[in-house]
């Protein structure tokens, strides 16, 4: 029988990630994705990493199978690993993994990411809101965006903060020289 687990590799070996976009570490053997990383194209490009060769029609076509598998409320872990390893070819148990342990963060950023307008992108934030696990992924998102635009927001500050300070300078300096000369 053709499953990973008939094979007898453990999953739950750590994820030794290639520093793609999207990855953050955490404590532990599992590998925790930054929420912000995973755009509409995030799982397109796991996959063409994962599997050498493959053609890009290809890959959208498995990460689109790949995010049913997943967004499948009915699927167990184990469910899920069995349809997916299929798809990696009985390679790439790392990515496996991954998708498993990071399930609910790729299958709704993505869909975020992959909203039409402002409006479905609403109706999936209420969505995410009313269920508890995912609306941790939503605040974790929500956070990060203001976090960011916070640091932008300072950095923005000083640079205009030493761009004064310059050109306060550059007028001293200019007023001395004139009072210096004559």
């Amino acid at each position: 029988e053709g499953g990973g687990a008939q094979q007898g590799v453990d999953l739950r070996t750590k994820f030794d990630g290639d520093g793609d976009a999207g990855d953050e570490g955490r404590e532990g053997d599992e590998k925790a994705l930054d929420v912000q990383g995973i755009d509409a194209y995030w799982l397109q490009r796991r996959i063409s990493k994962a599997i050498p060769g493959i053609e890009p029609h290809s890959a959208h076509e498995k990460s689109d199978l790949i995010l049913k598998i997943l967004e499948n409320k009915e699927n167990t872990e184990h469910d899920i690993e069995n349809e997916l390893v299929p798809i990696f070819e009985y390679t790439n148990f790392e990515v496996v993994k991954l998708l498993i342990t990071n399930r609910w963060q790729i299958v709704w950023c993505t869909k975020l990411a992959r909203s039409q307008n402002d409006e479905e992108k609403k109706r999936l934030e209420e969505e995410m809101a009313r269920e508890p696990h995912l609306a941790v992924i939503l605040a974790s998102l929500k956070s990060s965006k203001s976090s960011a635009k916070d640091k932008e927001n300072e950095m923005e500050r000083r640079i205009r903060a030493e761009a004064r300070a310059l050109k306060g300078s550059v007028r001293s300096n200019g007023s001395a020289a004139a009072t210096s000369e004559a």
